[in-house]
């Protein structure tokens, strides 16, 4: 075996091993970031849940991303009276253009939540045709999204 080669292949397993963590760390951040929604969105709910308008229920969720690899997530389910759920997914990290994708499914209605690039904010973003409308992510913007949902019953 040439000198050559083995220098090569060194520097290449150097280079892997560093994004490996790098990615292990961009992930798990992510996983931290999923999980503060989540809770920011129960907390938000809690007082009507609290009074059984609806349930609420935390799952785990298994993704696997080509980049971050496999891992496990929160999502969030809220169950109505009349069997009728909005259930909050997350979708991974590697999305183009935002830093992280979780959907709002709500029956044949899907909304996203996006990270923006500072890593720290939401906005919903909803497909119309070709567009994608943004509008900010607060609590009266996801409550008029319910609002819309359950009208629909």
């Amino acid at each position: 075996m040439s000198k050559n080669l083995e220098n090569l292949l060194i520097e290449k397993r150097q280079e892997f091993d560093k994004n490996s963590e790098f990615h292990i760390e961009k992930r798990d951040e992510w996983i931290s970031r999923i999980e503060a929604l989540i809770n920011q969105i129960e907390n938000w709910l809690k007082p009507l849940s609290t009074k059984g308008h609806f349930q609420i229920s935390r799952q785990n969720l298994e993704i696997s991303e080509e980049t971050y690899g496999k891992y496990k997530a929160l999502s969030l389910v809220i169950g109505f009276f009349n069997g009728q759920a909005i259930k909050i997914i997350p979708k991974g990290l590697g999305v183009i253009g935002v830093n992280g994708r979780v959907d709002v499914e709500m029956g044949g209605r899907q909304v996203m939540i996006v990270g923006m690039p500072d890593g720290n904010t939401w906005e919903f973003a909803e497909r119309d045709g070709r567009q994608i409308n943004r509008f900010p992510f607060n609590r009266e913007n996801f409550e008029d999204l319910i609002s819309v949902f359950v009208s629909e019953f």
